[in-house]
């Protein structure tokens, strides 16, 4: 008997997602009919049956998966609309979610939220790891549990992790400083700008920031890493002397600074770089307040988090440790093709 091709290696051929592939599966919508025929005509040539479709896709069995993340926001509302997208492509084969938000600044609201996660006996977990490295009762917990748990966003060093997805934090920090640098002109200072302490306990914010000072290394510009109570002053200072000030901020508060900073751009005194596609930070780049904001595609991260699970769970497929998505540098040119 001849080898019958598998659902990965259809996809492959049709160069199509393995939920599109599912989908021509089980007859749902969403394929167009050029595509729904050429996956067809491959399962046919492949000798794919409907009895092996039933073994591997185990569809009697409900997957319950526990989402724990910060408290909604733009940024992580976006990540939670990529997840309930994913798990609507693969609701017919038992995936169901149920979420648990976290204080992102409270060791003990995540150590709560995971236990509450546990508590519905997942099949699966996604978390955002953001504080996680400052609990290890919370990590204990997680391995303990053996239940396969996906990080989202935010990378800690796990060997038990499924999978990580999101972008490299420290790289993309020495991406944010290679648009600030200026290698004709010594005549600007550069701030790092977080707005309290505890923006600094987020591992990715902390990650960037020494991505971005890495780059700096061997080199000479003044960098001043402060708080937003402190911006105001040394801006004058920086001003005074005739000097830019670049501006770089690790994650999406780009939108708080105060309006005399922005107001610099009209003196050409400013270059500034942030994070995220927020709303505001929209405006701001449109209108050229913000010169640059790299992308994380927070949508895209969501549903690869759960796709992850699924190839898990019910393909037995290995799957890689690391699932980088891109640095994507958005300015006011491009950001109409950004969803």
């Amino acid at each position: 008997m001849s080898k019958r091709i598998t659902i990965k290696e259809i996809a492959k051929k049709a160069n199509v997602s393995i939920g599109t592939v599912d989908r021509v599966i089980h007859n749902r919508s969403g394929v167009s009919e050029s595509t729904k025929k050429k996956i067809q005509k491959i399962m046919k040539e492949g000798n794919y049956s409907s009895n092996l479709i039933a073994r591997q896709l185990k569809l009697n069995k409900t997957y319950t998966i526990a989402i724990l993340l910060p408290r909604i926001n733009d940024y992580w509302n976006n990540i939670k609309s990529g997840i309930d997208d994913g798990c609507l492509e693969y609701e017919s084969l038992g995936f169901k979610t149920s979420y648990f938000f976290f204080d992102n600044t409270n060791v003990n609201s995540l150590e709560s939220a995971i236990q509450q996660a546990y508590k519905i006996k997942p099949e699966g977990i996604i978390l955002a790891p953001t504080i996680l490295d400052r609990s290890p009762k919370a990590i204990a917990t997680l391995i303990e549990n053996n239940t396969p748990f996906v990080f989202i966003d935010s990378n800690i060093n796990s060997s038990q992790k499924l999978s990580f997805i999101g972008q490299d934090a420290f790289q993309s920090g020495k991406l944010a400083a290679s648009l600030l640098v200026d290698h004709n002109s010594d005549s600007y200072e550069i701030c790092i700008v977080t707005f309290n302490k505890k923006d600094l306990l987020d591992k990715t914010n902390s990650e960037r920031i020494l991505g971005f000072k890495d780059y700096f290394k061997n080199q000479t510009p003044i960098i001043h890493d402060i708080d937003i109570s402190e911006l105001e002053k040394v801006k004058n200072r920086i001003i005074k002397q005739n000097k830019t000030i670049h501006i770089f901020v690790p994650n999406s508060k780009t939108d708080q600074l105060p309006q005399s900073i922005f107001n610099l751009k009209e003196q050409n005194k400013l270059k500034l770089v942030g994070y995220d596609l927020t709303n505001t930070n929209k405006e701001l780049l449109q209108t050229e307040k913000i010169d640059y904001l790299i992308y994380q595609k927070p949508k895209l991260q969501g549903y690869l988090s759960i796709q992850c699970l699924y190839k898990h769970l019910i393909l037995n497929m290995d799957i890689p440790k690391n699932q980088f998505i891109s640095l994507d540098i958005i300015t006011k040119e491009n950001i109409m093709y950004c969803q």
